[in-house]
């Protein structure tokens, strides 16, 4: 006789299986859209150092060496010169021609990795273990009680100051207000009810609305229990240990789980790779944000000229009215 039970019968042989399974974290999506981490997360700490290294340096060229970079630098590298190349400064040329390169190599790296994100991540990048969701501060929803009960190791009770208990608890999949603490398994099939009822409401413009936590709280292993009479025990158990070296086991339930996830999907409009005009929104931020320093830019400039045109009548006129005054005294 053979079943698949978590606990050893009096008259069988357990043998482990390779499955596992247990309890998961189910955590709301952020529905914030992202806007710096687009523009910022294509690159790396360093590679930011590296590029304000570069403009940094292109100021004290000008500065030190005014002969040999008589032109403003970081001009010439973002919009050009006016004058020609042949007529620019040999070390010009030189070190205008690696920073062109290097930096050309940058922006189309960084144009790629841009659009991606942009299709991508365009929301909050999803939490992976239980510390993120801790310090995330979203209210974990339990049943009564069950606080008292599941209180029993250190990663429990790291999630529970956020806990919030109800006497009337149920999965609250409209809405992304709380977690909840739910076999994987289970997991799994209300994120499939609820995208497909999003789905079928509302078309394209339904939203994923939660997604399983990568970092598991609880690993249960599954085990077949053989009766001790069984006369191919021995084999059975040697094919176990085969399945389980080869990494057949895992294959056919990782190609089971495939098959479902596909017959699962959606096409939703969030979770399409078309860059949408919405998904540009950091870019028109950006846009903004330049044409509002080069209008300020442009205000100061007029005001500073201005003021100097000022400042030269008044001085010739007081320079005038000094001189008119000297001139009548000694006449």
């Amino acid at each position: 006789m053979l079943t698949r039970t978590l606990v050893r019968g009096p008259f069988g042989e357990e043998l482990l299986l390779r499955d596992t399974f247990g309890a998961c974290l189910l955590v709301p999506k952020s529905q914030q859209r992202n806007i710096i981490y687009h523009l910022v997360h294509p690159f790396e700490f360093d590679t930011w150092i590296v590029i304000a290294a570069i403009i940094l340096l292109n100021l004290i060229l000008g500065l030190v060496f005014p002969i040999a970079f008589p032109h403003n630098l970081i001009l010439i590298l973002l919009f050009g010169d006016s004058v020609a190349d042949h007529e620019q400064t040999r070390w010009t040329r030189f070190y205008c021609f690696a920073c062109t390169v290097f930096l050309f190599l940058l922006s189309e790296a960084y144009l790629a990795k841009a659009i991606i994100y942009m299709t991508l991540t365009r929301y909050a990048p999803d939490m992976k273990t239980l510390a993120e969701f801790s310090a995330s501060g979203i209210p974990l929803l339990i049943q009564l009680g069950a606080k008292r009960i599941l209180n029993n190791s250190k990663r429990m009770s790291q999630l529970f100051p956020n806990s919030v208990e109800d006497p009337y608890f149920y999965f609250h999949l409209d809405s992304n207000k709380y977690a909840y603490i739910l076999p994987c398994i289970l997991g799994q099939q209300l994120i499939n009810r609820q995208v497909k009822d999003h789905y079928l409401r509302h078309g394209r413009e339904g939203k994923r609305m939660f997604y399983l936590l990568n970092e598991w709280i609880e690993r249960s292993y599954g085990h077949m229990t053989i009766h001790y009479r069984f006369l191919y025990f021995a084999r059975f158990e040697q094919a176990m240990k085969w399945l389980g070296d080869t990494g057949l086991w895992d294959k056919w339930l990782n190609d089971i789980q495939i098959k479902y996830d596909k017959e699962m999907q959606y096409e939703l409009r969030d979770e399409s790779d078309i860059l949408f005009l919405e998904d540009l929104v950091s870019v028109w931020y950006v846009v903004a944000g330049g044409w509002t320093v080069s209008a300020l830019a442009f205000v100061v400039e007029v005001a500073w000229n201005c003021l100097k045109k000022n400042c030269k009548r008044w001085i010739l006129r007081c320079c005038s009215m000094r001189f008119f005054s000297l001139s009548s005294m000694m006449f």
